[in-house]
């Protein structure tokens, strides 16, 4: 028998399916999240060399 065609295989294979997509809709998230975080602490990084950079050059 297919399992396609079985109840129990269909309600199993439903199941699955929504674990999998939530699964990448939460990945897909937290991906642009990070990709934010990280795109803030370039922006400090680079705003902290400027600062360094000011004050080694005033008083160097």
């Amino acid at each position: 028998m297919d399992e396609s065609s079985h109840p129990l295989g269909l309600k199993f294979y439903n199941l699955c399916i929504t674990i999998l997509t939530r699964l990448e809709d939460y990945t897909r998230r937290r991906t642009d999240e990070v990709a934010g975080h990280v795109h803030r602490l370039e922006r400090l990084s680079q705003v902290c060399d400027g600062i360094l950079i000011q004050y080694s050059m005033k008083y160097s």
